[in-house]
């Protein structure tokens, strides 16, 4: 048995793509970088966001065909050295947490008879089964923490302020919650310190009961809970029928039309847009 990636889509909501996506044989991810709110660049790559994403993608291509390895040590190995990297740059003395970047993570690998499935951050996985739908990355204490922002600016989008302004009113907040980040009481997330690969919460998922796996980014999955134009079920049965780039397309649309986020309160105009979708080849195929 084999996967292989049937559509997929990773698209920039600027000039800097801060997702990204990956993989080696019958593995796969999705890395949805966010960078640190601190207001000055710590690398000279774009961002710090895709610095970080693209790093790490790097070295887990070099690390994920490891099959004696779980999928948590893989990432905190590839982690590794982009801790490394990090600690040599000539970085400012006593940077704060929410100064760093970080980033959400799914990955799947076919493995021994199952499908092991991993996340942390806001990525979701959904998982096609025979007896029904499976989400992955749903409820976690980071979208807590983000709908308690959006709550506020949905507050201030109602005053007709643009969305500038509301960024800079909802910034202090933000930075606060970026602090808790793999704190107690806080958030997980992956980030430049190796040992917040533990984060991660994985999930094995018999091939008997398979059918086809989405992976994607928070910016993908906008069409679900923040547009609300699909549930989880039927976002992924548009995926297969109408494929990725047309409901990327209409995700644009849409947000294009909300610029300053009066209609869908959310905590930017547009974000980032990374999907996969892989099928699993049965030796009869």
């Amino acid at each position: 048995m084999f996967l292989s990636v049937t559509d997929s889509i990773s698209k920039p909501w600027s000039k800097v793509n801060e997702d990204i996506l990956g993989g080696v044989e019958n593995v796969a991810w999705v890395l949805d970088g966010a960078t640190g709110l601190g207001g000055n660049m710590l690398v000279e790559q774009g961002s710090d966001a895709s610095w970080f994403v693209s790093l790490l993608n790097r070295e887990l291509e070099r690390w994920a065909s490891n099959r004696a390895w779980s999928l948590k040590k893989i990432v905190k190995k590839a982690l590794s050295a982009v801790y490394e990297d990090f600690k040599d740059r000539n970085l400012p003395v006593g940077l704060k947490p929410y100064e760093l970047p970080s980033a959400s993570l799914a990955i799947t690998r076919l493995k021994n008879g199952y499908l092991e499935a991993a996340v942390v951050g806001d990525c979701k996985i959904h998982i096609n089964k025979s007896d029904g739908m499976r989400v992955l990355g749903k409820g976690t204490r980071l979208e807590k923490l983000d709908n308690l922002v959006i709550d506020e600016v949905r507050r201030l989008a109602s005053s007709s302020a643009n969305f500038d302004e509301i960024r800079q009113k909802i910034l202090p907040v933000l930075r606060r919650h970026r602090s808790l980040m793999n704190s107690e009481g806080g958030y997980s997330i992956i980030s430049v310190d190796p040992e917040s690969a533990d984060k991660l919460r994985t999930k094995r998922i018999p091939l008997q009961s398979l059918g086809s796996v989405m992976l994607a980014s928070d910016g993908f999955y906008r069409l679900c809970d923040t547009f609300g134009v699909y549930d989880d079920k039927s976002l992924f049965s548009a995926a297969l029928r109408f494929g990725l780039e047309k409901l990327y397309e209409d995700l644009r649309k849409i947000e294009e039309k909300d610029i300053n986020c009066v209609q869908y309160p959310r905590l930017k105009p547009k974000d980032d847009v990374t999907a996969l979708i892989l099928r699993l080849h049965r030796s009869s195929d």
